[in-house]
């Protein structure tokens, strides 16, 4: 099965600091957590393919180990900063996994997926209505699927799925994609109003929790809703030994020390990629 991961830089920067005063581009920090996170999945399952733009590949991705890299142009508008992804996910023509490349993982999470029949899909987590970060436009996400006679507007229960990873068989990628264009055409031709910094999330992770519910999907949770509502994300991540790094985090200096010490501990053989890129790359855009 393959493991893939995605990454198209656009010429505004980081959609994660974008409302920063004076921010700069911080594109080129994303070398480290890509550098983990690919070491990591190698560690488990060997072969990772990257897509990414040529930007992105010249910027930084030209650095890392990836076995294949290839090159597949971006479309879309800043705003739709995460639908590269599912541009990606188009491109696949047998059951897969997609992993966000500020992901770790530091046990085998993806066996019971890969090696068996039972499940259609794998994510990262479920998200509780009372933390989704599209909750407040619900509503009206659920009035225009209405309007269009879209029967999923039955499954807006308020809940969405966190995608930092996912896999589907072609048959639920099939679907999803149809889903991801349908909730994208509501914004596009302004009969779907909902707020734009969210657009990019509801295209992507509400429309395959959409699709899973419709078709009663066997779906593999990394995070086991149950015990994300008990114990939080956070806490369930750390006991199933997985990492994702939200937001800017991975742009944080103190991270990324800490990412370069667990490359240079756990992949002392890589080490050799973090000189090179901070003579190379690091050098010029830090004076």
């Amino acid at each position: 099965m393959k493991i893939i991961q995605s990454f198209a830089q656009f010429d505004e920067g980081s959609y994660y600091t974008k409302n920063q005063k004076n921010r700069k581009d911080t594109t080129y920090l994303n070398f480290y957590s890509m550098l983990l996170s690919v070491l990591t999945l190698q560690k488990y399952y060997g072969k990772v393919t990257m897509y990414c733009n040529q930007k992105a590949h010249d910027s930084f991705i030209k650095y890392l180990p990836y076995h294949e890299i290839k090159i597949v142009e971006n479309k879309n508008p800043f705003h739709y900063w995460s639908y590269y992804k599912v541009d990606i996910i188009k491109l696949q023509r047998a059951k897969f996994i997609h992993v966000d490349p500020d992901v770790f993982i530091f046990d085998d999470l993806f066996s019971k997926f890969m090696e068996t029949e039972k499940f259609d899909v794998i994510i990262q987590d479920t998200i509780p209505k009372n933390l989704n970060p599209i909750r407040g436009e619900m509503r009206e996400i659920r009035r225009y699927l209405e309007s269009i006679g879209d029967i999923h507007y039955k499954y807006c229960d308020g809940r969405a799925f966190s995608n930092g990873v996912v896999g589907m068989t072609i048959d639920i990628k099939k679907k999803f994609v149809s889903m991801c264009e349908v909730l994208k055409n509501g914004f596009d031709t302004g009969k779907m109003n909902v707020n734009p910094d969210v657009v990019a999330m509801i295209a992507e992770e509400l429309a395959l929790y959409l699709v899973v519910m419709r078709e009663d999907s066997n779906c593999y949770e990394i995070l086991p809703y149950d015990e994300v509502l008990k114990d939080g994300s956070r806490e369930t991540a750390n006991k199933r030994k997985f990492t994702h790094m939200w937001g800017n985090t991975k742009f944080n200096p103190q991270y990324i020390e800490a990412m370069k010490l667990r490359i240079k501990k756990d992949f002392p053989d890589y080490t050799n990629l973090l000189g090179v890129y901070e003579k190379e790359v690091m050098s010029e855009v830090t004076m």
